[in-house]
């Protein structure tokens, strides 16, 4: 929400503290607002003690209050009837107020007595209903787009191409690993940035994210990894590459919000590093046809770790345990300063602690990095120069495996 588009003035009388350590809730019913999920919406119908008379600012304008709840309920429906959380005025506790003289001193929640009289509840979402007011020209797909799919509500995926920033797809539940959606360019394309536009549901960006591209729909490489930005516009930037499949897969978790996207813009980037993948660069990935992979574990199964479907893994197949392995032969010595590990298909998978070693023989090895994984694990470090890369396991589970679907090395 833009501060110079929506200000609202709470309208509660000066002696409203006095008039709360007095007020006795003997009517709990009153209520002309209530909350749902952070989002405030109108509970009015008679409009009494003056309210039909009020106004309050918007996007378009300061519009009558009786007109911003008819427009809210066509645009935003009426709310879940459970979680509700009642205020008895008309924004959710920052007014306007009704005029009657025993609820002046009460504009906040009715549901926990005096103690709720000047609780401030969320604002009306107001850009969810009338948009910004033509002050901010929506971002459009750049990149025309024949197709969209997602792991959930994958009905509703064409929202966040329509054009209309008012309308959403979101996941409809709380964000979690694995999550994804997914863009059919509708032929290859050269690209270089992808914008999330979250804005009119704050706090919906992704908790954490793993953009990846593909020319066939069915191997995808990892293009940039991070976690999405609070003003509700994540913009993820990577070297331009050909790519006919985009997909942006949910990396981290929010208990209480679901993942939503507005509008999704694809344009060709400027070649500079991602500003949210928690310090890393993205620059180039390596090339990965003349790897070799061994492993403690499973050694036949490593070629599936480099094989561009992160339908198919490298596993240890049995539980994780300190001292299990994979190394990589870049079969030259190559420059680099990140290594991402994904595990999202297999979210339990990742390793519980890791130790990042690098030789330039094969033989004599030193340490660069250590930590805990994730379902992505992106390890950033300091440029190093080497030939051979293993990956370490440090810790242990007693239930789930370790697996990698596909790893990926960059500059």
């Amino acid at each position: 929400m833009k501060k110079a588009l929506i200000t609202f003035a709470v309208l509660c009388v000066a002696s409203a503290n006095a008039a709360a350590q007095n007020w006795n809730p003997r009517f709990p019913g009153w209520q002309d607002s209530y909350e749902v999920g952070g989002r405030c919406y109108c509970d009015s119908s008679n409009f009494d003690h003056n309210l039909d008379e009020k106004s309050a600012d918007t996007p378009i304008g300061r519009l009558n209050v009786v007109r911003i709840c008819e427009d809210i309920e066509e645009a935003l429906g009426t709310g879940s009837t459970n979680g509700r959380i009642p205020y008895n005025d008309i924004q959710c506790g920052n007014g306007p107020a009704n005029d009657a003289p025993d609820e002046t001193g009460c504009p906040g929640r009715v549901d926990i007595g005096n103690a709720g009289c000047n609780v401030i509840g969320p604002k009306w979402d107001l850009e969810a209903v009338y948009g910004d007011g033509g002050n901010n020209t929506p971002t459009l797909p750049s990149t025309p787009v024949s197709g969209t799919t997602a792991s959930n509500n994958a009905n509703d995926a064409r929202l966040a191409v329509d054009g209309n920033a008012n309308t959403r797809w979101t996941t409809r539940t709380p964000q979690r690993p694995g999550q994804y959606f997914q863009l059919d360019l509708g032929q290859t394309r050269t690209i270089g940035k992808v914008t999330l536009d979250s804005s009119r549901s704050p706090n919906d960006e992704p908790a954490g994210y793993s953009l990846s591209t593909s020319t066939n729909g069915s191997n995808f490489q990892v293009a940039a990894t991070g976690s999405g930005q609070s003003n509700g516009n994540t913009e993820i930037n990577f070297t331009d590459r050909s790519a006919r499949y985009v997909r942006i897969t949910q990396t981290g978790s929010k208990s209480r919000n679901w993942w939503s996207i507005h509008q999704i813009s694809v344009s060709e980037g400027s070649d500079g590093p991602n500003d949210n993948d928690n310090g890393g660069s993205d620059g180039d990935a390596l090339n990965r046809n003349a790897w070799t992979l061994i492993a403690s574990n499973a050694n036949s199964n490593t070629h599936r770790a480099i094989d561009g479907s992160t339908s198919s893994r490298w596993s240890t197949r049995q539980k994780q345990r300190n001292g299990q392995w994979l190394e990589i032969d870049l079969s030259r010595s190559e420059s680099f300063s990140r290594i991402v590990l994904d595990s999202e298909a297999s979210p339990n998978d990742y390793p519980r602690q890791y130790r990042l070693r690098v030789s330039n023989n094969g033989s004599n090895w030193r340490t660069v990095e250590s930590g805990t994984g994730r379902a992505t694990t992106n390890m950033t470090f300091n440029t190093e120069t080497a030939r051979y890369i293993r990956i370490e396991q440090s810790g242990s589970d007693n239930r789930f495996w370790w697996s990698i679907h596909e790893i990926n090395i960059f500059r």
